[in-house]
């Protein structure tokens, strides 16, 4: 029997070794509210509404984040080194499958993201969309003179 949401996240992460598919969640009922959910995703929500306004924390390192989803994702990934996605080339580990299309590009020199002003090029499209308000800042500059 999982006694706490955490444990269920943890066990259900590990065993069924989940990545981009939907939970594998039969029914799952919470603790708090006794409501009913189909998948997990259901369950995290009303978890964190039923914190009562408590910020779920990391007992390791005493991060606080928004949801469990991130608490699980950090544990996963910070302390247990678990991680969606590998890099083929050197076997680093990325959450998000835009961190390692991005870090590839270290490898491989492909950058995705090209500035049509100056011709930088970004690996990461928050750089890019970062560097475009730069220059949108400077040309507001320049028309307020």
């Amino acid at each position: 029997m999982l006694h706490t949401v955490g444990t269920l996240l943890n066990h259900q992460w590990i065993a069924y070794e989940i990545a981009d598919k939907q939970y594998p969640v039969a029914k799952v009922n919470c603790d708090t509210c006794n409501t009913s959910f189909i998948f997990l995703q259901g369950l995290q929500s009303v978890t964190t509404v039923g914190l009562q306004g408590q910020q779920p924390f990391c007992h390791l390192c005493n991060r606080g984040f928004r949801n469990i989803k991130n608490l699980n994702q950090h544990t996963r990934s910070v302390h247990q080194g678990i991680y969606r996605y590998r890099c083929t080339y050197c076997t680093k580990g990325f959450n998000a499958r835009k961190d390692l299309q991005g870090h590839i590009a270290t490898h491989t020199g492909v950058r995705e993201f090209k500035c049509n002003l100056c011709g930088k090029e970004f690996a990461y499209k928050q750089g890019f969309h970062t560097h475009l308000r730069l220059h949108e800042m400077n040309l507001k500059k320049l028309q307020d003179q």
